[in-house]
């Protein structure tokens, strides 16, 4: 008898590592897949390089950035265009989004307005820089 309780205390141990052992790798997976979109970084690169390009921007300057890429990691994703990437002047900061998760945000420097529109068919972001009225 003593020895049908040991291995049963025994079973039991074994299954509750392994449950705890295939939970860790569901995680990692997980985690790993994740990493692997990049979808995080295509966010971190594009407000980057749109807030350096508002940064060198002299005012009355008009550029164009193509966003097709974060155009279609945000549809595979679900999330609606319009909301891809954000300007916020009164805070100075550029917001990328292109999955359900937080907007990667970055801020700017430039002391200037910025009017911005997104082209949805042909995945480009107009940027104007406006010199600000000081009233």
């Amino acid at each position: 008898m003593n020895l049908d309780n040991k291995r049963g205390l025994f079973l039991q141990k074994s299954v509750i590592y392994i449950i705890i052992i295939i939970i860790f790798f569901a995680i990692f997976f997980a985690w790993v897949s994740s990493v692997g979109k990049g979808v995080r970084n295509y966010e971190k690169i594009y407000a980057k390089k749109i807030a350096l390009i508002i940064d060198s921007a002299k005012p009355n300057t008009n550029v164009s950035v193509d966003v097709s890429k974060l155009y279609e990691i945000a549809d595979k994703n679900k999330v609606e265009r319009m909301s891809v990437v954000k300007i916020d002047n009164d805070n100075n900061i550029v917001s990328v989004r292109a999955s359900e998760a937080d907007a990667y945000t970055y801020k700017f420097f430039s002391d200037n307005d910025i009017v911005w529109n997104l082209d949805r068919k042909s995945g480009k972001l107009f940027l104007g820089v406006v010199e600000k009225n000081v009233a």
